[in-house]
């Protein structure tokens, strides 16, 4: 787990953190795993795409740029940092993570809602 640190760093930054936490997560070790999930949760909100480095990979390489993390990823993190919280029996907490994956999941639904909605509008057009 800790010897891959060079991979805190890098293009697998954001997988780095997340298996991190899975892991002292299942191993009782609650704190240290919202720790690694929360610097995972960050990465993802500070996470600016880089348009030039998405291009150049397209063209040669996926593995040229970060790996930023799929939606259900960001999820998945904040339903493990809940239960971790209950697992402490820090409900306080834990609501704050269930607000926040309820913020996300909310903004899911309007991001695909709105292109199902775009899509629908082209073909009624045509």
């Amino acid at each position: 787990m800790q010897a891959h640190a060079s991979e805190a760093h890098g293009k697998k930054e954001f997988l780095y953190f997340v298996n991190n936490g899975l892991v002292l997560s299942m191993m009782g070790r609650y704190a240290e795993s919202n720790a690694f999930f929360e610097k995972a949760y960050l990465f993802g909100e500070d996470y600016r795409t880089n348009y030039l480095n998405e291009v150049a990979s397209y063209l040669t390489n996926p593995n040229f740029t970060s790996y930023k993390g799929e939606d259900h990823e960001h999820l998945m993190l904040l339903y493990y940092k809940a239960l971790n919280y209950l697992k402490m029996n820090n409900t306080e907490d834990a609501l704050v993570e269930i607000r926040r994956l309820n913020i996300r999941l909310q903004q899911l639904t309007d991001r695909y809602h709105s292109r199902i909605s775009m899509t629908m509008t082209r073909s009624v057009m045509c």
